[in-house]
């Protein structure tokens, strides 16, 4: 009977324990469930963002070019001789009117010395017969002679020096001469090439191509001219234009003027220019930054109001771009005027997510 008790006690222990169990198990799945039926709440993401404006735009194309100098010359002697006197440095500035090389002219000095003294002794004779012809005491036709023979000694003395000025080489501008390896004593054959000299001036030349659809862009219009060894553009000028296209190439030949103080660009390099290929046109601009890039298109997140008109949600629009315009690019299709856009942070969002911003500095960044 002790054993039978202590089985019944123990069998009561035993069904009440499991009926807590039970009636905990339920409690918590019940509290499970009602938390399962509950949404978080949808936090909005920070973002900044800016409204599409406008600016104005001329679209460009991109073209190589070679600098030119304005002034240059290729110096080569007419007559031939002896380098009697060389001031040429290789590589150096000279002045105009230096003289960079004479050539031997003792030949001509000689002949000069006679040719004067038959002038100087013709013009006597001329004094003379002018004199007695005034006195009625020679004929016309002596003082004719004697005048014409002051002439004809003239024109000797003249020829001579012409002959002298063409051995006297002598620089036609200001410039800087190329490297030559000429000596004192050397002998020139006639049409020797002696030297290059490039002008030194303030203006230097970028000569540039583009295909024949774009023949008709203005003179006057700014270019920037991109150097391969310095990050700043330098502004040019379109000045002149060929006008014949090239045959093969179908291409015009177009000539840019810019600024070269500083002697930076070298006659022959070959540097980067930026041409117009429209009129200047009013276009939508956005920051770069803004700009979103897949392997199927560019596009930007558009910010519509949320259902709280407190937030917006982000929507991914494709756009198709034009060229950059300084920190901006601009926008040629997807946006309108006045569109709000994802300016900094897009790379965190997805379409239709929830996001936030400052709308006084959105209206701020698009008013500067």
């Amino acid at each position: 009977m002790k054993n039978t008790s202590q089985f019944t006690r123990w069998g009561i222990t035993l069904v009440t324990c499991g009926t807590i169990a039970v009636i905990l198990f339920y409690i918590n799945q019940g509290q499970s469930n009602a938390s399962v039926g509950q949404t978080p709440p949808e936090l909005p993401e920070m973002v900044e963002a800016i409204q599409v404006s406008s600016t104005i735009w001329s679209p460009k194309t991109k073209a190589l070019g070679e600098v030119v100098a304005t002034r240059t010359i290729t110096l080569r002697n007419e007559l031939e001789g002896s380098i009697i006197t060389l001031n040429l440095p290789s590589g150096g500035e000279v002045t105009q009117g230096q003289t960079l090389v004479q050539l031997d002219t003792s030949e001509e000095q000689a002949r000069l010395a006679n040719a004067k003294a038959s002038l100087e002794l013709a013009e006597i004779e001329l004094r003379r017969n002018k004199q007695l012809y005034q006195q009625k005491i020679v004929s016309q036709d002596n003082y004719d002679k004697a005048r014409i023979q002051v002439t004809i000694r003239q024109a000797e003395v003249q020829a001579i020096n012409s002959l002298i000025n063409k051995k006297t080489i002598k620089a036609p501008f200001n410039a800087i001469t190329g490297l030559h390896t000429l000596e004192v004593g050397q002998y020139l054959s006639a049409n020797s090439e002696i030297n290059t000299l490039v002008g030194i001036d303030q203006k230097i030349w970028v000569d540039f191509k583009l295909p024949q659809q774009f023949a008709n862009i203005n003179k006057n219009s700014d270019v920037l001219i991109q150097s391969p060894h310095s990050e700043q553009s330098i502004k040019g000028k379109i000045v002149a234009q060929n006008t014949l296209l090239n045959k093969a190439a179908r291409s015009l030949t177009f000539r840019a003027q810019i600024d070269n103080n500083q002697q930076l660009l070298k006659p022959g390099t070959v540097v980067s220019v930026l041409a117009p290929t429209t009129e200047p046109q009013e276009a939508l601009k956005i920051p770069t930054s803004a700009i979103m890039r897949d392997q199927f298109a560019n596009y930007v997140y558009l910010l519509t109001p949320a259902k709280d008109n407190k937030n917006y949600r982000a929507q991914r629009r494709e756009i198709e771009l034009g060229g950059e315009h300084g920190s901006d690019t601009v926008v040629t299709s997807g946006l309108v005027m006045n569109d709000l856009i994802v300016s900094i942070g897009a790379f965190k969002l997805r379409p239709d997510m929830l996001v936030t911003f400052n709308p006084k500095a959105a209206l701020d960044q698009a008013a500067e």
